[in-house]
């Protein structure tokens, strides 16, 4: 589905260019641009140092950089034809997505392919309904905050156990002033 999206917006790997997975996290996506390696400059970052060290011992074809939570990267400006972060922008309180949105629009160059996926309305309809994620504080958090999605397009409730059971992410999303 990334490759194809990629490609709807006119990008083609085969032909060469500089693509850029943003959160490659444990390469699970990248690895499948492998066969892309010949022809085109491939990098993976992610805020993950562990992952970022695993995926450059095992996976040779690309490059991969730890970046920080917060803009920016020390990627030059216009460094990539294609941007991509599958379930990256979920994780993230609007004035964060706000600020990497800018970042990625910096480091892609002018008329290139930038494909973001986020939990759509059908995944809201399921937690606020119970069908996924039944019983959890997060349904309940996320109720009140439906006619906010629908008037302003966008909503953020981080995820129960990022909340409650670690501390560094609680200080650093508390630090975005989520409420």
């Amino acid at each position: 589905r990334v490759d194809g999206a990629l490609r709807l917006g006119g990008f083609e790997p085969a032909r060469g260019g500089t693509l850029l997975e943003f959160g490659a996290g444990c390469g699970r996506i990248i690895q499948h641009f492998a066969l892309y390696a010949a022809e085109c400059r491939i990098a993976g970052c992610d805020v993950d140092p562990e992952a970022m060290r695993w995926c450059a011992e095992h996976l040779d074809f690309a490059a991969f950089h730890t970046i920080g939570a917060e803009p920016t990267t020390r990627f030059e400006d216009a460094s990539f034809d294609a941007v991509y972060a599958y379930s990256v922008f979920s994780h993230l309180p609007e004035p964060l997505h706000l600020a990497w949105l800018a970042e990625l629009r910096r480091i892609t160059r002018p008329g290139g392919v930038v494909v973001l996926t986020v939990h759509g309305r059908r995944v809201v309809e399921e937690i606020v309904t119970e069908r996924a994620l039944a019983g959890t504080r997060t349904a309940a958090r996320l109720r009140p905050l439906v006619a906010t999605l629908e008037s302003a397009g966008f909503a953020f409730v981080p995820y129960e156990k990022l909340t409650l059971t670690h501390g560094e992410n609680t200080s650093f999303f508390q630090s975005w002033d989520l409420d």
